[in-house]
């Protein structure tokens, strides 16, 4: 029995690379693929044929994203133009992070989520003002915000690019000077803010380079942070938590290495786990800590206070 099929592809470069690869492979005859032409767009997709008129309520509903916009509008491929009306409306759209993030501020509950670009004053600005629409006040603020381009972190630190270090240094440090100045209008008194950082800082860790200087920038802004904001009540911290596995950790070369290295040094001998960093977090963020601020908080199962594990001792002596 022979099987008769035709198959409807986007007409991008994922939809076309894929058709090319299924004839290359002898899965399809290229006479039987439709190549998606809508919108008058070179780059359709499917998406683009549908008459939105019958998916526009349900994304107004599901996302509270309205489709009937000026960025929805043209010729552009249909995924490029919802994510213009994510955008433009303050939602998240971003695949890895909204896949993970979403739910879980769904599960909470959340009443806002919303993109920032923290290198932008504006759109910093924009999220605090939406705070107090919705909120009013705001009792902490956590700050879990760090990047690095890819090839500063990798090789000898004295190769770091000019822009690298800029950009490391401005998203990871500058930006939590700028969220606690727009933060502070809103700050109870009694209130936290926190950022997360890594021993990193303080000692030299393969394939952090550049992001250990702007976590000791972190670190240092923290201090003159809790300086200007403590007279109004405003405690200002870091907790430094060992390594983790998260979404972050994982783009950085060798973290598997650095889990194993920071159980074998550890007084406690284990990692961290999450758990062991949200209750710091809980600490830091409640008033448990009214009488702290200023200070980096280790959680890493006093990593940071051992020199080198016995084990790791017998490792090198064997090596001489």
């Amino acid at each position: 029995m022979q099987c008769k099929y035709h198959v409807l592809l986007d007409n991008d470069d994922a939809g076309r690379h894929a058709g090319s690869e299924a004839e290359r492979q002898g899965l399809l005859d290229v006479r039987n693929v439709t190549y998606a032409i809508c919108n008058g767009s070179p780059n359709a997709e499917i998406e683009d044929c549908y008459n939105k008129a019958v998916y526009e309520n349900a994304i107004l509903n599901e996302f509270g994203v309205n489709i009937n916009v000026a960025e929805f509008r043209g010729n552009k491929k249909w995924s490029d133009r919802i994510a213009g009306c994510f955008l433009s409306q303050g939602k998240l759209w971003n695949d890895a992070m909204e896949k993970r993030v979403k739910p879980i501020a769904e599960s909470m509950n959340a009443k806002l989520i919303m993109s920032c670009d923290v290198t932008k004053e504006e759109e910093v600005e924009a999220v605090f003002k939406e705070c107090e629409k919705i909120y009013g006040k705001l009792d902490f603020v956590v700050h879990a915000v760090a990047f690095a381009p890819k090839e500063d972190l990798m090789g000898r630190f004295v190769d770091t690019s000019k822009e690298g270090w800029d950009i490391a240094l401005g998203v990871s440090a500058y930006s939590l000077v700028r969220v606690c100045r727009h933060a502070e209008p809103l700050m109870n008194e009694g209130s936290s803010i926190f950022a997360l950082t890594y021993l990193g800082s303080v000692l030299s860790v393969p394939s952090y380079n550049v992001m250990g200087v702007a976590k000791a920038a972190l670190e240092s802004a923290m201090r003159f942070l809790a300086v200007d904001l403590g007279s109004k009540g405003i405690r200002v911290n870091c907790l430094s938590s060992g390594p983790v596995k998260t979404l972050a950790s994982m783009g950085i070369a060798g973290f598997s290495k650095m889990l194993k290295a920071a159980t074998m040094r550890a007084p406690m001998k284990r990692n961290v786990s999450l758990e062991d960093v949200g209750k710091a977090g809980l600490y830091l963020a409640s008033d448990l800590s009214s009488g702290t601020t200023g200070e980096v908080i280790y959680v890493d199962c006093g990593c940071h206070s051992a020199y080198a594990s016995a084990e790791e001792m017998d490792v090198i002596s064997k090596a001489e």
